[in-house]
């Protein structure tokens, strides 16, 4: 969380033209030869409906690296003097030289030449907790490597009346051995810092052409997408994980994807007794019937972000244009998920950070029989995702005895038309017990 603040921002761009003098203005003002480094573009907005290249790139810069995180973060743009600089070999999956793009493999490579400074760390979260009070958020479930918990824990110590978002921290697989060495189980930590999750990427994004699925993409038909780990590999982090009492939080977003995570956990807790570990499902965007029931068989808590249907979901959108309109109609199915009985969790995944647009992108959904009710919407970002953390029994509802952390509306949502809640805003949040913004 926050590390997007320091970067520069592409989120709201209107045109291909429209990013690329944003960036051009920030080089020129900068004049640095250090990282350009900016974040949220998304072609699917744009007319134009393409990728930037890193011909386009070279444009602007040739002795700056520049590297462009999608909206996604699963794939990013670099020009020329990024790409010397990170070297990715050059049969890495994920690479496309010719162009500049880099996908998750390739992706993943890169992120590690491009050094975060503490000072960037500690800034970044500083912003982010500013740009979340705005939007009534105080409590996050956080992808986050050692560096960055590291940094939370300091402010913390240092800082605690500042820090007024509670945070369960996912920690990537790779971490794994380091974390059964310590002992350390799921739920550890008190009730601002918390030990949570294992998370693991089995596939990538729509956007990205990156998801995995069983039919290719109809607007690139020599691609399924990317399996980000084998079906053996899979099924060791789940068993090793599940036996070491540590929650997993698997991505996957593609049918093909899905299918996989349902099958090794299937494989684990057939051997293995049920532990109630709450383990989740991030994403979840493609599911079919038979999956989403296999899902409540095995007791997995799918853990979605409403926001992408209204960002891609639309008829003629992103999904439409990547798969086709059969599969595209099967997005985000809310509603077969809650009437199953489900605990559906709702997040963000910053992509905006703002819930209400979330909330709304559920109750508005394209597809007329997936949408939810305001109430239901609202408890799968609350109640729901307070479950999903092992948090329901004292956050994630206003009731005696819970923390004293609420946010009062400029509206009462029981008043107010669907269309009207993306306009929610906070008139004041409070946190354990003390007010902490107004407006």
């Amino acid at each position: 969380m926050g590390l997007g603040f320091r970067q520069i921002n592409l989120f709201d761009t209107k045109s291909k033209q429209e990013a690329l003098s944003i960036i051009k203005s920030h080089v020129d003002y900068l004049r640095t030869k250090e990282w350009v480094i900016c974040r949220g573009w998304d072609e699917s907005q744009w007319p134009e409906k393409e990728y930037i290249t890193r011909e386009e790139l070279d444009s602007i810069a040739d002795d700056i690296p520049i590297l462009l995180y999608r909206i996604d973060g699963h794939m990013a743009v670099v020009n020329t003097k990024a790409l010397s600089i990170v070297n990715v070999p050059s049969n890495t999956p994920g690479l496309d030289e010719k162009h500049g793009f880099l996908r998750e493999n390739a992706l993943e490579i890169a992120k590690k030449v491009i050094v975060k400074t503490r000072e960037q760390l500690e800034s970044g979260l500083e912003l982010a907790l500013e740009h979340a009070l705005k939007y009534g958020i105080t409590s996050i479930h956080e992808n986050s490597t050692i560096n960055e918990f590291s940094v939370f824990q300091e402010f913390f110590n240092l800082s605690p009346s500042k820090l007024t978002v509670r945070s369960y921290f996912l920690f990537w697989y790779t971490y794994l051995s380091h974390i059964r060495s310590l002992g350390l189980k799921t739920r550890f930590g008190n009730d601002m810092l918390r030990f949570g999750a294992i998370k693991v990427m089995v596939d990538g994004s729509v956007g990205a052409r990156t998801a995995a699925f069983f039919e290719p993409y109809v607007d690139e038909p020599n691609n399924k997408g990317m399996q980000l780990v084998t079906e053996d590999e899979l099924t060791d982090i789940i068993k090793t994980a599940h036996n070491s009492d540590l929650q997993l939080a698997i991505h996957a977003i593609g049918d093909k994807a899905i299918d996989v995570v349902l099958e090794a956990f299937k494989e684990v807790l057939k051997h293995s007794p049920q532990k109630y570990l709450r383990h989740r499902i991030e994403h979840y965007e493609f599911p079919t019937l038979e999956q989403i029931k296999l899902t409540r068989e095995l007791e997995l808590i799918p853990s979605m972000q409403p926001n992408f249907v209204a960002n891609w979901g639309k008829p003629g959108g992103l999904y439409e244009r990547r798969l086709g309109k059969e599969r595209a109609r099967r997005n985000n199915p809310f509603r077969d998920i809650i009437n199953l009985g489900l605990p559906l969790a709702f997040g963000s995944d910053c992509m905006p950070m703002d819930p209400f647009y979330g909330i709304w992108a559920a109750v508005e959904h394209p597809i007329l029989e997936q949408r939810l009710t305001i109430k239901e919407a609202f408890k799968a970002y609350t109640l729901n995702s307070a479950y999903a953390s092992f948090e329901e029994t004292i956050k994630g509802s206003i009731e005696p005895g819970k923390i004293a952390d609420i946010v009062i509306l400029s509206a009462d949502v029981n008043s107010i038309s669907p269309k009207e809640i993306r306009n929610l805003r906070p008139r004041f949040v409070i946190f354990n017990g003390r007010v902490v913004y107004q407006k």
